[in-house]
């Protein structure tokens, strides 16, 4: 007997969305770049001082990246930030992101909700503009409206292996157009 595996993911997603999805605010009342900004602040956390992210960059602030050069010691970088600097950075970084989307991605990417928008605005900023052009089977689901396809996706590509939880409410809030609970804070 064959099985789908899609099937089966569907079922087990259906499962989690029911279970995490937070029924708040009307979709329409989001603005779309603060939104994008409270995710990706609650995803990345603030830091003050150099780190290395998950894939070993030197990061600051709410995970801007400050240098292409993988796994530098923080050490040697005694630099701070405060909290007022790397919101401007995170805002300007969104702002950038949010027209190269509407440039790259035209009425597809006009035409979600707001919620959505976030949701490829906070994956823009983590894997940048031309990582998230790369979700090809992703943005074909989505071009389609067939967001289910577009979740399905997006959990199965080296994105959700490195930062699996992450991936997930993303893949939820996609599936759904709903903000999971966690980003209630």
């Amino acid at each position: 007997m064959f099985v789908d595996p899609f099937e089966a993911i569907n079922k087990m997603f259906d499962e989690h969305v029911e279970a995490h999805v937070q029924v708040g605010k009307a979709i329409e009342d989001y603005d779309t770049i603060e939104l994008a900004k409270h995710i990706i602040a609650i995803e990345e956390g603030f830091r003050e001082k150099p780190y290395l992210c998950s894939e070993r960059y030197l990061t600051i602030g709410y995970g801007t990246k400050l240098c292409n050069i993988k796994n530098v010691n923080p050490l040697d970088y005694p630099i701070t930030v405060n909290e007022e600097q790397a919101r401007i950075w995170l805002d300007d970084t969104v702002r950038v992101d949010d027209m190269h989307l509407q440039s790259t991605r035209g009425v597809t990417y006009i035409g979600l909700s707001p919620v959505r928008k976030a949701i490829l605005l906070s994956m823009c900023y983590q894997m940048g503009l031309v990582g998230l052009l790369k979700f090809h089977a992703t943005w074909k689901a989505i071009d389609s409206r067939k967001f289910n396809s577009a979740a399905v996706q997006m959990l199965g590509s080296r994105w959700a292996g490195q930062t699996p939880a992450r991936a997930q409410r993303h893949a939820d809030t996609m599936r759904t157009g709903l903000l999971p609970a966690f980003y209630e804070r």
